[in-house]
């Protein structure tokens, strides 16, 4: 089977290196550089402790599990933190004890700890309130995205796959064959099935396909797909706890 996986991020890379393991012949279409889109600006947070509906929690869950079983005994770019959160209102504590509940009932690790205890696991947190409580995701990791993106590639490339740059997809024919996948720099890219992995291009990808794939506008100002990702200097010891 002939496969085209349009995105050379992390999930494309991914993609690719399973399909192909699979038997399949597999290209990668990349519109600029691996890892130029989401990837290269992730938060990077593997976790699933705050995701609903609960089908969407097992899917992150079982991510979760995918990024260890990847790592194995340890990789460069896997970094198995957990996460520490603490809360000092009413409302705070009594949706982090809904949570905690919860994600217990579903076999996911949560522990209450103690200030000293949370302290232990950040040496940098400044003294909380006393009337403040502590809950510790001891599963939960963050990555390096670009390096994993070089393992997953590696994988890729190791079992045939084809990752072609500067490749941007500009419309996708159908035929009683397939599919061709055609680029801006003229390629053409026959497929017996496509596999977008365009991240918050999806539905322009889509469209190309005569589909629709229903998505929120990231450059909505106030969208819930928008986040904020600041690189600073180092800072002094003292993580104000807020």
């Amino acid at each position: 089977m002939r496969v085209v996986v349009i995105g050379a991020g992390v999930v494309g890379a991914a993609v690719a290196a399973e399909l192909a393991a699979r038997g399949a012949r597999v290209t990668v279409l990349e519109a600029d550089h691996p890892g130029a889109g989401t990837t290269a600006n992730s938060f990077a947070w593997i976790n699933s402790a705050n995701k609903e509906p609960e089908p969407y929690f097992t899917l992150n869950h079982a991510g979760i599990r995918a990024h260890y079983e990847l790592a194995g005994d340890g990789a460069p770019w896997f970094f198995p933190a957990g996460n520490l959160e603490w809360a000092v209102t009413d409302r705070h504590k009594e949706v982090l004890a809904g949570r905690v509940a919860r994600l217990r009932a579903r076999d996911y690790p949560a522990e209450w700890i103690t200030a000293e205890q949370a302290r232990e696991l950040e040496p940098d947190l400044a003294a909380a309130p006393s009337h403040a409580v502590f809950a510790f995701f001891p599963e939960e990791a963050y990555t390096l995205p670009v390096l994993l993106l070089s393992r997953l590639l590696g994988a890729a490339r190791d079992r045939g796959v084809t990752v072609v740059g500067g490749a941007r997809v500009t419309a996708i024919e159908h035929g009683l064959a397939g599919a061709t996948v055609m680029c801006a720099d003229g390629g053409r890219h026959p497929a017996d099935t496509v596999v977008s992995c365009a991240g918050r291009w999806t539905q322009e990808v889509a469209a190309l396909a005569d589909a629709h794939v229903p998505m929120a506008d990231p450059d909505l100002a106030g969208s819930a797909t928008v986040g904020f990702l600041a690189t600073t200097a180092p800072r002094p010891r003292g993580c104000p706890a807020c």
